[in-house]
């Protein structure tokens, strides 16, 4: 499997952050129905989930694959968001292809890459 992407593991990551992503909204919904955090911070609250999904589910992909880490952790990253949109597109969510989508997009696969070599360094 010498320089390819597992989709295998990819796949089981994906589902991982979208596990933790779940977990994650339900602490915050908690947060905000019982604190004093205004909704005004939920844009940042959802950057947040995002990030912490996206790293650790890369980084245990990378744990897993023990070679080229980096790529297996771009595509969970890029297809985390992918699924994302799909979401948006099933909900009736208009679909504006803009500069912003892109940058969330790019975002998203280097925090995969990110999260994938932290998972090669770990194993």
């Amino acid at each position: 499997m010498k320089g390819k992407v597992n989709l295998n593991y990819c796949f089981k990551g994906l589902g991982i952050s979208f596990i933790l992503t779940f977990i994650l909204l339900l602490v915050v919904t908690l947060l905000l129905r019982f604190s004093s955090i205004r909704e005004v911070h939920m844009s940042l609250m959802n950057n947040f989930v995002l990030t912490i999904s996206i790293v650790l589910a890369s980084a245990m992909v990378g744990r897993r694959v023990k070679e080229m880490g980096w790529l297996n952790g771009a595509v969970v990253g890029f297809l985390y968001y992918l699924v994302i949109l799909l979401i948006n597109l099933v909900f009736n969510r208009p679909f504006n292809f803009n500069l912003f989508l892109v940058f969330k997009l790019l975002t998203s696969t280097i925090l995969g890459v990110i999260g994938g070599m932290i998972g090669i360094n770990l194993s």
